[in-house]
């Protein structure tokens, strides 16, 4: 075969497998390749034959075709001003920062009732945070495995999730009160709802960290709940409780992130308390709250008891939303007032919301959130945080603003 002809059979082949549009100017090249002895009929079949064989993403196995993206990035303002007191004595600091997270997430259907979702994010080892400070002369900046999971549906209102799951897809709760919404726990959930989704079961094992000389923290929990509705009302709640073991005498210094709030004893200081708690969760919604003036209303609450020590051992919060139940499409509005108390040993202090006075417990404040959609997957947000320490002999008292910016895709 010499130049020529390999020339030839090298844009008919090109033809067939890149353009749909000129198919039939394929055909006729093909036929005349025949013609010429350049290629014989067989040949001619077997290319023609693959030039009708799927081609694109519909020649991927369905699992491939399945894959579902999702990512958001934020761009944050964020500003605190702390006063610190100490023996009568008073220091003020101020801190502003410019930050961003990024999120990448993946989804895949890889078998009938099996799901395997996966995430990234920006941020460090801290389990309350995926934000990323501008600073250090433009370095490059870290990304971290943010959740990995294997979801197991065998039936329509069952499903077992296990690896690193996303945290709101553990267990409900009314508010940020004891847990930070970046935190994803690792362990195995399962989830049970019944009568058309008004009553559920959650309940999971979490490990909390692995010791190698010694027994392993970990964490069990258990939420049954309930949603009802009833023409513009609904009603939501649950009741929640842990069993957290080999927490007692754990050396603190195995606590990544940990806020050194809780009460120590001991050299080296180590948790005084254990922590197997109970709470309840619950909102109440309504539509049309206000006739032609708010679309949506609702008041939420969260309490949580610890029974181990005698005093500082409950927490709650109590709050009010209005506007639109969720921010979404272009002029939707949310906003946010809420009051929250955690004492001392009511709950672990490596689990609430790091914005609140760093995670602490033994803290008490309000939280006002504000949030606009300037275009459909396009919003603002600010949100500013008054936050003092309640019996803590180092009295701390925390002003803290943030102005978002966040894009979803």
């Amino acid at each position: 075969m010499n130049n020529l002809n390999i020339a030839l059979l090298s844009i008919v082949c090109f033809l067939l497998f890149n353009s749909q549009a000129i198919a039939g100017q394929s055909d006729l090249l093909v036929n005349k390749l025949v013609e010429k002895n350049i290629i014989s009929q067989p040949e001619a079949e077997a290319l023609l034959a693959q030039s009708e064989a799927p081609q694109g993403l519909d020649s991927l196995p369905q699992w491939a075709q399945d894959i579902k993206l999702k990512g958001d990035l934020r761009f944050r303002y964020q500003r605190e001003e702390k006063d610190t007191t100490t023996a009568g004595l008073t220091t003020n600091t101020k801190r502003e920062r410019a930050r961003f997270r990024l999120r990448l997430g993946l989804e895949a259907k890889v078998a009938q009732g099996w799901t395997v979702k996966t995430g990234l994010a920006s941020g460090s080892t801290d389990s309350r945070s995926t934000n990323q400070t501008y600073q250090d002369n433009f370095s490059s900046k870290p990304i971290q495995l943010d959740y990995a999971y294997a979801i197991y549906d065998p039936e329509e209102n069952i499903k077992v999730l296990a690896g690193k799951i996303e945290n709101k897809k553990t267990l409900w709760m009314a508010s940020n009160l004891l847990w930070d919404s970046d935190i994803n726990p690792e362990g195995l959930v399962a989830q049970i709802q019944c009568n058309e989704n008004k009553f559920w079961l959650n309940t999971g094992y979490f490990i909390l960290d692995e010791i190698s000389a010694g027994a392993d923290p970990t964490m069990f929990f258990l939420q049954p709940g309930f949603m009802l509705s009833d023409n513009d009302i609904s009603v939501k709640g649950s009741f929640n409780c842990y069993a957290v073991n080999s927490v007692q005498g754990l050396e603190y210094t195995n606590i990544v992130s940990g806020s050194n709030s809780n009460t120590l004893t001991g050299s080296p200081a180590s948790f005084a308390y254990d922590y197997d708690c109970w709470g309840i969760s619950t909102e109440i919604g309504k539509q049309n709250f206000i006739s032609n003036r708010l679309d949506y209303g609702a008041v939420f609450f969260d309490y949580i008891n610890n029974p181990d020590p005698s005093s500082e051992n409950e927490g709650y919060l109590i709050g009010i939303k209005f506007g639109v139940p969720k921010v979404d499409n272009p002029g939707d509005w949310q906003a946010v007032i809420n009051y929250r108390k955690l004492a001392k040993d009511a709950w672990l202090d490596f689990l609430p919301n790091s914005t609140f006075l760093a995670g602490q417990t033994d803290a008490r404040g309000y939280e006002y959130i504000l949030q606009y959609a300037v275009a459909k997957n396009v919003s603002m947000a600010i949100s500013y945080y008054n936050a003092e320490t309640i019996k803590a002999l180092t009295k701390e008292d925390e002003d803290f603003l943030l102005v978002d910016f966040l894009l979803k895709f």
